[in-house]
């Protein structure tokens, strides 16, 4: 099951803060995420570039109670999506 959200603006200090309200809001068991991000990521750890965050997915891992967590770049991500609604509309 996928889920998305954006995150317009947030009063959070960090990423869990906002993760655990969705998950609280949305009602659904997670077991494993993937998020866009706003910045450049190297080894799971990103500095978020519109947001005062440094996220490193293996704390955020523990710290959501997830057997993983994916960071991809933002714009990687929205091309990445973007390749997936292609192949399903160009199927026949």
């Amino acid at each position: 099951m996928c889920r998305r959200k954006n995150l317009q603006e947030s009063r959070a200090q960090r990423l869990a803060e906002v993760v655990a309200d969705f998950i609280k809001t949305e009602g659904i068991p997670v077991q494993s995420a993937c998020f866009g991000v706003a910045g450049p990521v190297r080894g799971g750890r990103s500095k978020i570039s519109n947001l005062p965050w440094i996220i490193d997915s293996r704390e955020l891992a523990k710290q959501l109670k997830l057997t993983s967590v994916g960071l991809i770049n933002d714009l990687e991500a929205m091309r990445m999506a973007s390749m997936r609604s292609n192949q399903r509309t160009s199927s026949p």
